[in-house]
């Protein structure tokens, strides 16, 4: 209890700033300059979901496997991911920073959009880069156990830049200041290994086609929210502010899903792999996990969806933005998601443990297909919300299918080696 209290308090500590940042830049600053930099920071964190992602699910696989092994990861190995890994950002920064800026100023015909993201907003771009060094240590910090210093290293990402909204207008310098708070989070979660046992266990990089696969189901889900952007930027001024303010506070929840629930789970992993008897015992054991954190899931999602409802009306009867209410009107739509999304990022770690990487890109192609179809067949701005909903759902329900069916074999073998 006393755990769950402090992952808890963590959970909560981290995860507020990013809840409010969205409703601090909508009030504060005007549509077009809230627009813009919602849309840099949105860019920044493709790129980091799309690497940093990628990358922490693998170190957070292998860490697992050192230590059910009894090993404990390298400093030298760990330095040397990191260093990887910020440079594996900063390639993908450089490929799509400059392409999504383009896409977003001609979806939306205003060339000034573009202007503004490669300009002014452009030093968010660093944020991507210093975001993805941080993975492999966030991979065994988790393995570890050590759930709270990563859940509380969130706040990084979202008070400086509410400070910094506060204190001025002009976007340039809040840019420098979310730079400026990733470096500190990276800082202070490497502050949490530096100090960790002998180290024995080699953090290699993950193989080219376990890779390969998880960039292209990561790209691929990653046009998910493109394309809603996309579809929100030709709906008028205030649309992608609103549905962007939507994301976002899902996105909250998905961070309290994930540290809270799914990464707890996943430490676990190893605890049920040597328990259990046989193949069909562990099998039994792994999908009742699952199942239990899509239970997780919809509760959490039911509390926030009561509490956005809540803060609608109350908004509304104190008269506040029209974009922000509408924004809290979308939420609890993309809230009823979450269960199924517990689902996809657990089923995603079980399956890289047991070696599999292959269902990745078709689950993503699939649920990008879902979104796509209701978007296109409502040809609304809620339709794309709804949309975005129901294809997390998809993916959810196909991940449990394919960790039903890798599991049956037993538990995975473990492959680790010692420097």
């Amino acid at each position: 209890m006393h755990d769950r209290m402090r992952n808890l308090g963590a959970m909560l500590l981290g995860s507020l700033p990013g809840f409010i940042v969205p409703i601090v830049v909508i009030s504060r600053l005007p549509p077009n300059s809230s627009d813009s930099l919602l849309l840099a920071i949105s860019i920044a964190l493709v790129v980091t979901t799309i690497a940093g992602s990628t990358l922490e699910a693998s170190y957070t696989a292998r860490a697992i496997n050192l230590i059910g092994a009894g090993l404990t990861p390298a400093r030298s190995a760990m330095v040397a991911a990191i260093l990887r890994s910020a440079s594996f950002g900063a390639i993908g920064t450089a490929a799509l920073y400059p392409a999504l800026s383009l896409v977003y100023g001609l979806s939306s015909g205003r060339t000034d959009l573009t202007v503004t993201l490669l300009t002014s907003l452009l030093p968010i771009a660093l944020a991507a880069p210093i975001s993805c060094a941080s993975a492999p240590i966030v991979g065994t910090l988790v393995a570890n156990g050590r759930i709270p210093r990563v859940l509380i290293s969130q706040a990084f990402k979202g008070l400086p830049a509410i400070l910094a909204v506060l204190l001025t207008t002009e976007i340039t310098v809040i840019a420098l200041v979310i730079v400026a708070g990733e470096a500190l989070r990276t800082w202070y979660l490497f502050k949490g290994v530096e100090h960790a046992a002998p180290a024995t266990g080699r953090m290699e990089f993950p193989k080219i086609v376990t890779l390969l696969n998880q960039i292209g189901s990561v790209s691929i889900s990653q046009l998910l929210p493109i394309y809603v952007r996309a579809a929100l930027a030709s709906a008028g001024l205030g649309a992608i502010s609103s549905g962007d303010m939507a994301i976002r506070l899902y996105s909250g929840a998905n961070q309290v899903m994930s540290s809270a629930v799914v990464l707890p789970a996943v430490a676990a992993v190893p605890k049920h792999i040597r328990e259990s008897a046989d193949a069909r015992q562990y099998s039994k054991t792994v999908v009742l996990l699952m199942l239990r954190t899509a239970r997780s899931g919809a509760i959490v999602a039911a509390v926030l969806a009561t509490a956005t409802v809540a803060a609608y009306f109350g908004a509304d009867k104190l008269g506040l933005d029209d974009d922000l209410i509408t924004g809290l009107s979308w939420a609890p739509i993309l809230l009823t998601a979450l269960p199924s999304l517990g689902l996809n990022i657990l089923g995603s770690r079980i399956l890289l443990m047991h070696g599999i990487s292959w269902p990745f890109p078709l689950i993503a192609l699939t649920s990008l297909t879902v979104a796509v179809g209701v978007g296109q067949i409502s040809g609304s701005a809620v339709g794309a919300i709804l949309g975005f909903a129901l294809a997390q759902t998809v993916a959810g329900v196909l991940s449990l299918a394919m960790v039903m069916r890798a599991t049956r074999a037993g538990p995975p073998e473990q492959d680790v080696e010692s420097s």
